[in-house]
């Protein structure tokens, strides 16, 4: 097996939007997440130059930590000896608090997540490991933007406090054209005030 293969099925997943699984769950290595850390934050520097003006650095342990719990979830899809227990353990939260910084950083391999569920709801709808990865992507739903998550179980305060992150949201609602978090009673002024007479247009 490839001994960079946590990394190039990292590189894959962003340009192919492809992965390539097999019939174990391959442990990462020290130097395969130092590799990893690498790329996200050449990735990150990339994605941020398109980014509002400061934007929040890069923080390389949610990085990685997201681009493992897209890896694992990857794995789990055909290919699964773990039980439920076991897999709960895989899919820890993050151990840090959640900031703008965090939550970008993590985004570079998170904002796939949504499609390896969409994969899992067409094979096996009871699943259980469904509802712990939509679980997961409502307290990191920033990534969950392009899913339908239920918008109620959503809190936005960190994800506002930031100008970047505020403006990086709110563009992912719209461009998702996401109607419940459109009218949501909190995003909805910060939209208004966004769009001022152009609302009507961007949000139809």
């Amino acid at each position: 097996m490839n001994s960079t293969y946590f990394v190039d099925l990292l590189q894959t997943i962003r340009e192919e939007e492809s992965a390539i699984l097999y019939n174990n769950l391959p442990e990462i290595s020290d130097a395969e997440k130092q590799q990893a850390i690498i790329y996200l934050r050449k990735t990150y520097n990339e994605e941020c130059i398109g980014y509002p003006r400061g934007y929040p650095p890069f923080d390389e342990k949610a990085a990685l930590w997201g681009a493992q719990i897209l890896y694992i979830a990857c794995q789990l899809v055909l290919f699964r000896k773990q039980n439920l227990e076991d897999i709960q353990v895989l899919l820890n939260d993050f151990s840090s608090p959640k900031t703008p910084s965090t939550i970008l950083s993590a985004d570079l391999m998170l904002r796939f997540l949504p499609s390896v569920i969409e994969i899992l709801q067409s094979l096996t709808p009871e699943d259980p490991l469904i509802e712990l990865l939509t679980q997961l992507l409502e307290k990191w739903h920033y990534s969950g933007i392009a899913f339908p998550l239920n918008s109620e179980n959503l809190s936005f305060e960190t994800e506002l406090q930031d100008p970047c992150l505020r403006q990086l949201y709110l563009d992912r609602v719209v461009e998702n054209s996401r109607l419940d978090l459109i009218e949501n009673p909190i995003l909805n002024p910060l939209l208004r005030a966004n769009y001022g007479i152009h609302y009507q247009y961007f949000t139809r």
